[in-house]
Formats: structure tokens, C-alpha cells, sequence
């Protein structure tokens, strides 16, 4: 069912998605509720999409899209499997396993940045949480822009911005010789 404005299912004694939903016009609300699963959630939404404090325990079934951002701060998600292919806005998860397991977990950073590359590496960024040589690789290869958050860029983070996008080399304040010259062959 496409709807074309705005769902509000912000109920305690919703426990269920009442109807499975195409593309949401708008912005999805389903905070507050009892839900425990995501099945019948909208293929798209238009807007943000809010399933704050609510049982749910896993991201399968998310939208494939959403325009805003997603909310899932204060229930039990532990990992990103199943989550919204495409994010315009950001992903909040606030008292979540899964904010516990991004503190600690290298895997689940690289997972994370991997999927939504400046908005998670932004957050573990300003929350000064430690990330190794792996994680921004893989940050600076899916969004070269993200090197700009790294205080002092390795070389080889610096080679793997500058080959994903070579406007890069601009964002680094200090870059490297060899990084310069490896600009200049190109």
C-alpha cells in the first residue's frame, strides 16, 4: 500500500505492522509501539523513518530508501544486516547494542563505515572513539571526502583517498611527498 503523506503508528498496542506498505510519500513513525519485527515496513520513504523504542531486535526488513534519516535509538538492534541500502540522512542508534559493539568491535566498524561511510565514521569521529588503519581505509575508499575527518592521514590512507577521487589530495592539510608525486604521474 503507496501512501502519500505521512504514517503515524506510534501506539503501545500496535504489536504488528497492520498492512504491508510500498512507498511512503512522506515520513514512516512507528516509535512508541510494540513491535518486535519490521515486516510489512515500506519499501521507500520519502521522508525520515522512526522505529524508536520499540522492541525490535533486527533490521530485516528496512526500507531499500529512505530520504531522511533513520531512527532506531533505544531498542535491540545489534548489527546492520538487513539495513536501508540507500541513506540520505543519518542513521541514529543511541542506547543499542549496536552503539556498544561500534565502541569496541573493528568488524562491525568497518561494517558500518562500509555502509554508510561519512555518516558512521563522522560518529565514531566526534565520539573520539579509536579506529584502526582498516576502518579508515575503508572509509576514505567508499567516501574519499571522509579523510577530511582523520587528524593525521597515513600515506597509504592518503594514496587510497586520492585514487578513489583525486580532488582528495585538496582535503589533506598536509600531504604526503610521495602521495603529491603519485598525483602528478596521473
Amino acid at each position: 500500500m503507496d501512501v502519500d503523506g505521512t504514517v503515524k503508528l506510534t501506539d503501545k498496542s500496535i504489536d504488528h505492522l497492520p498492512v504491508k506498505f510500498g512507498k511512503v510519500h512522506g515520513n514512516f513513525n512507528c516509535s512508541y509501539s510494540n513491535i518486535t519485527i519490521l515486516d510489512g515496513s515500506p519499501e521507500s520513504v520519502s521522508g525520515n523513518f522512526s522505529c524508536r523504542n520499540t522492541k525490535i531486535t533486527s533490521l530485516r526488513g528496512s526500507p531499500q530508501s529512505v530520504g531522511g534519516y533513520v531512527n532506531f535509538c533505544s531498542t535491540q538492534i545489534s548489527s546492520f544486516e538487513g539495513s536501508t541500502k540507500s541513506l540520505n540522512g543519518e542513521f541514529y542508534f543511541k542506547s543499542t547494542p549496536l552503539e556498544q559493539l561500534l565502541e569496541t568491535d573493528e568488524a562491525t566498524q568497518i561494517d558500518a563505515v562500509s555502509r554508510y561511510p561519512w555518516q558512521m565514521f563522522s560518529w565514531l569521529m566526534e565520539n573520539n572513539i579509536s579506529t584502526s588503519q582498516s576502518v579508515q581505509l575503508v572509509a576514505v575508499s567508499h567516501r574519499p571526502r571522509s579523510i577530511l575527518l582523520i587528524e593525521n592521514p597515513t600515506r597509504l590512507i592518503q594514496i587510497t583517498a586520492v585514487k578513489a577521487n583525486p580532488k582528495a589530495i585538496e582535503w589533506i592539510a598536509d600531504p604526503d611527498p610521495l602521495v603529491q608525486q603519485f598525483i602528478k604521474r596521473k
